[in-house]
């Protein structure tokens, strides 16, 4: 028998509104270190926004919400990561048209 670990998961996202969307999923995830092994159901979280100026979007996750996990005698929190972000179409938020581009 070998270390193993895995995670899967199911996820879930929709558009609320012609500018803001958000989606989660919902992951299981599993550690066996031969004789000691801990598994945890954690959720990720995520937010975009489309400001409507020149395909400016920004964006918002949370990931590993999840109860404390135990693993042989000890106890610990998953790291919680937060993000946020800003896109963009550079060529647009530059006002730079390209033509004859080919493919």
């Amino acid at each position: 028998i070998e270390p193993a670990e895995f995670a899967v998961g199911i996820s879930y996202a929709r558009r609320t509104t012609n500018k803001f969307s958000l989606g989660g999923t919902a992951k299981y995830c599993a550690q066996d270190l031969v004789e000691k092994s801990s598994h945890i159901v954690a959720f990720d979280f995520g937010t975009l926004y489309n400001t409507g100026w020149k395909d400016v979007s920004i964006g918002m996750s949370v990931q590993h919400f999840a109860k404390e996990i135990r693993y042989v005698e000890e106890y610990f929190n998953l790291p919680l990561i937060f993000r946020i972000g800003i896109g963009a179409d550079i060529l647009k938020l530059l006002n730079i048209k390209i033509q004859n581009i080919y493919i």
